[in-house]
């Protein structure tokens, strides 16, 4: 399908490079210096839109209920180890 090219001939093939002129950049524009009068102050009342939340749909619905069967199941499992004297009763085959 498709042939290696040896060190060598790769070399050889390519075609030298054309120098590249540099082109000089134009100064950035400054930003305008912002008046701290016209920002909010801490206590003033919050400025913006409010936007109405969003509804939850299935798949919120689903991971609240994962993870109440992950909290069941870890408290079934709790219980289920203490029934038996807890973890330092528990032991492998001998």
């Amino acid at each position: 399908m498709f042939k290696r090219k040896k060190k060598g001939q790769a070399e050889a093939t390519k075609e030298p490079r054309k120098a590249k002129a540099k082109k000089k950049k134009s100064p950035r524009p400054r930003k305008a210096k912002r008046n701290k009068e016209a920002r909010p102050s801490k206590t003033s009342p919050a400025r913006g839109v409010y936007v109405a939340r969003a509804p939850s749909d299935i798949f919120t619905t689903l991971l609240a209920l994962s993870l109440l069967a992950l909290c069941v199941g870890c408290l079934l499992l709790w219980i289920e180890i203490y029934r038996y004297g807890g973890l330092g009763a528990i032991q492998g085959p001998t």
